[in-house]
């Protein structure tokens, strides 16, 4: 109830003089402090100063609290000052029966019950508050003890039962708070029988972990559930605290479910015991651990794995300080570095590495450090205790703190030195085959002989690092050898030690004093030679140190010899001799096949010679007898015949006129013959007036003959055309309409022939029934037929191309190109 009392500004009352408040106050059991609006303690009894443990004299509000604690029971935080119930009650808040623990310096303690309230004026603005203090100590202490004997509390007085009803309420949220606690889904709690055996309660996270109903599990004995390898540890604890050698014990133990599967958990077992000192049951809280002991399985089991694996791997494993220093290392690193593994801890792991290789890999270090990569990896080489150097593969990562700071290098080292070696050799033999690929093609493209030797010679000075060399062909017939290519010489500018091609006579030269000469030949150091051979004193480029000659054999012969000199003494190796004989087969097979190209080349002059000389002869034999024919043999016919009309004027018997008509009938029919031959041996008009007016009186002279419907395309004609090319391409022609008239069965020819870009082209085509050509392939290759082979014969001849062009039922085309020079 909030009162309200005349503001301090107003008249106030004087007290009674027989009533005086201050001893009423002073009597008073219940500490009663009142304070004004500016928080000045105006009033305090004797009851509340020694609740609150202050003396007489003033008291000023600072000073209210400072010789005492004031905590609220049950919370052993001091109350803050500004939380006491009279300053709450100053800030218009009313209070009442706020149970508080006053703690004294000495140790002496009250209970007490607090309440507090504003006092307004009439306008109701605080004028201050009143705080009454009521001491239960001895009623607490009294209730204390009747509540620890569990008796007179049914006897309490009517008063005192809403505390009652009070504590039960706190009994029933213990109760409420324990149950929660006892029905926890994640733990497993029991109590067990004095006898160790019998349950008395479990909950039903228990029974869910072991896999029974509540019935089943109220069957079981809680031994027969546990492990039978773990039963007599938990015993031996029952045991003891059965004894009261410990109140509980915590151990790690295995139960078996219903199904049979294992349960691992960590088991509280705590005795609660009689008030005579008996055990009166157990209370047991199991926690199921079972993914946690199989995590600390895998991860023991992954730890083994990982030290096996970093114990017996076959590659280098160390961690490195961020300051180079090894931290730790496995056998196989201190076995690739040849160092005992305990030697190498503590020493600086950049010593390791080889010199040239250092930088490199500080520079990556220190970009790790610097956070600009995670890890790195690539090949270095690195030192072993006996000088060997060795590449190896490496890989780092950076291990940091929960600061980020570097902690230490994880180093992966895997030894790569045969793997290097046999990268080099196989680049080797890559180059090898590169070289061999564009010495062959050089081959292919080009049959000269000192083009394919060159290639070859330049080849094994790049794979065999030799500065000189020559190839030379040898001659057995004549004991000469001619030098093909050679790569001789200081400068590139400088004269060439040999002059092109020279020939040397066949002593001169190494494998010519070497037994047998179908072997290499191979000197380590000028010593060896005691008379070097004529061709060695030619090498003056530079010193002659070691020397290798290879044999150029084919078919059994050798045909000639590469010589390879170096400065160096013992240069070549076997390695280089096997490079060598490889180059040396290919490039005998080439040079070879060169000779044998050249003599095909120079027996297919020769045939071509003797071909155009054939046609020439032929054809200026079919001149002269065509001559011959018209001149002699005609002229005597015409004498024959003129003699036989002059007989025919003379004579005077009728009897003699007939037979001398049949015999000019005769002499008439050979004259004709005499001309048709001489004309189809050689046409005079194609050597007086061209070739267009002889193919024009051909072509009329064979359609009258053959029926034939003939057409010359000729606009304009050819000027200036050699005899050679006007002859091939009358007789082509001739030798074209014989063909189509024998087996076109055509009705119709044209024949084209221009002129265009110094190029003539010449065209016969018809509307015959056409040929295959495959079969007329065949019928060349096989010699029969000679007119189409002598068509081809004769425009090559002329360097000139002839293509036929036909299929059976769509006519022929035969076309000639022939280029026309100056």
């Amino acid at each position: 109830m909030v009162e309200s009392i005349p503001s301090p500004d107003s008249s106030m009352t004087e007290p009674s003089p027989e009533l005086d408040c201050t001893a009423v106050l002073e009597t008073l059991d219940q500490g009663l402090v009142v304070c004004d609006r500016h928080q000045t303690i105006t009033l305090i009894n004797a009851a509340a100063r020694r609740l609150l443990g202050l003396g007489a004299g003033e008291l000023t509000a600072a000073g209210l609290t400072e010789a005492v604690s004031i905590y609220i029971p049950g919370d052993r935080t001091p109350l803050p000052s500004d939380r006491l119930p009279l300053w709450r009650g100053l800030g218009g808040e009313t209070l009442g029966d706020l149970e508080l623990a006053i703690v004294h310096p000495g140790g002496d303690r009250y209970l007490v019950l607090a309440n507090s309230h504003p006092l307004l004026d009439n306008r109701g603005q605080p004028l201050g508050a009143v705080m009454g203090l009521y001491d239960i100590t001895q009623r607490y202490r009294a209730e204390t003890a009747l509540r620890a004997s569990n008796q007179g509390l049914r006897t309490q007085a009517q008063q005192r039962m809403e505390d009652l009803q009070a504590v039960n309420l706190q009994l029933q949220q213990a109760e409420a708070t324990l149950r929660l606690f006892y029905d926890l889904p994640f733990l497993g709690m029991g109590i067990i029988a004095a006898d160790a055996q019998t349950w008395v309660r479990f909950n039903d996270y228990l029974c869910d972990m072991l896999g029974y109903s509540r019935d089943e599990m109220q069957q079981q004995i809680w031994t027969d559930l546990t492990h039978p390898d773990d039963r007599p540890l938990a015993l031996d604890q029952v045991a003891q605290l059965s004894a009261s050698t410990v109140d509980s014990s915590v151990l790690e133990t295995r139960f078996v479910r219903k199904d049979g599967l294992i349960v691992y958990t960590s088991l509280e077992i705590r005795v609660i015991l009689k008030d005579d000192g008996s055990t009166d049951f157990f209370v047991t809280t199991i926690k199921d651990i079972t993914e946690r002991k199989l995590a600390e399985t895998a991860l023991m089991e992954s730890e083994s794995r990982f030290r096996a694996t970093f114990e017996q791997a076959a590659v280098g494993i160390a961690h490195v300080a961020p300051d180079g220093l090894l931290l730790w290392l496995n056998p196989a690193l201190g076995e690739i570095l040849g160092y005992p593994q305990y030697e190498l801890i503590g020493e600086s792991f950049q010593e390791t590495i080889y010199p040239d290789d250092r930088a490199d890999n500080q520079r990556y270090l220190d970009g790790m450090l610097q956070g600009q990569r995670q890890s790195y990896s690539w090949q270095q080489r690195h030192l072993c205790q006996d000088g060997r150097s060795i590449w190896a593969n490496l890989t780092v990562s950076l291990v940091r703190d929960s600061m980020q700071q570097p902690k230490y290098f994880i180093v992966v080292l895997q030894d790569i030195t045969l793997a290097k070696q046999a990268e080099t050799t196989l680049q080797q033999y890559a180059h090898r085959l590169r070289g061999l690929h564009d010495m062959d093609r050089a081959i292919l493209t080009n049959f000269e002989p000192q083009d394919i030797a060159q290639s070859a010679l330049l080849l094994l000075s790049q794979l065999l690092s030799c500065p000189q060399g020559i190839v030379a062909l040898f001659n057995q017939d004549i004991r000469l050898g001619e030098i093909l290519a050679n790569t001789s010489g200081s400068t590139p500018t400088a004269a060439p030690l040999f002059p092109h091609r020279l020939v040397l006579p066949i002593e001169d030269f190494v494998l010519a004093q070497s037994a047998p000469p179908t072997s290499v030949f191979r000197v380590q150091s000028p010593e060896q030679l005691t008379s070097p051979p004529a061709i060695l004193q030619r090498f003056t480029a530079t010193p002659v140190q070691s020397v290798m000659a290879i044999p150029l054999v084919a078919n059994g012969d050798v045909i000639g010899e590469i010589t390879l000199t170096s400065p160096h003494p013992a240069h070549f190796s076997n390695d280089h001799e096997e490079i060598a004989r490889e180059v040396a087969d290919h490039l005998a097979i080439a040079l070879q096949n060169a000779r044998l190209f050249e003599q095909v080349r120079h027996d297919r002059a020769r045939l071509h010679a003797l071909s155009s000389q054939l046609l020439e002869a032929q054809e200026t034999e079919r001149r002269f007898l065509a001559h011959e024919l018209h001149d002699e043999v005609g002229q005597a016919l015409t004498a024959v015949k003129l003699n036989l009309h002059r007989l025919d004027r003379i004579a005077d018997n009728p009897k003699a006129s007939e037979p001398l008509q049949d015999c000019l009938s005769i002499v008439d029919g050979a004259l004709q013959q005499v001309r048709n031959l001489s004309l189809d041996l050689r046409p005079s008009m194609l050597d007086d007036l061209g070739l267009v007016p002889a193919l024009r009186w051909y072509i009329n002279r064979h359609a009258d003959r053959t029926g034939l419907q003939v057409t010359l395309v000729c606009d304009p004609p050819p000027e200036g055309l050699p005899t050679s090319t006007e002859t091939a391409c009358f007789r082509i022609v001739q030798e074209a309409l014989t063909n189509i008239a024998r087996h076109a069965q055509a009705q119709t020819v044209t024949i084209t022939l221009e002129q265009t870009d110094r190029t003539l082209h010449l065209s016969i085509q018809d509307d015959g029934v056409g040929f295959d050509l495959e079969a007329i392939g065949r019928a060349k290759t096989e010699g029969t037929s000679l007119g189409l082979l002598g068509m081809e014969e004769r425009g090559l001849l002329i360097g000139g191309q002839l293509t036929i062009t036909s299929a059976p039922g769509e006519g022929t085309q035969i076309s000639l190109r022939v280029p026309i020079r100056d």
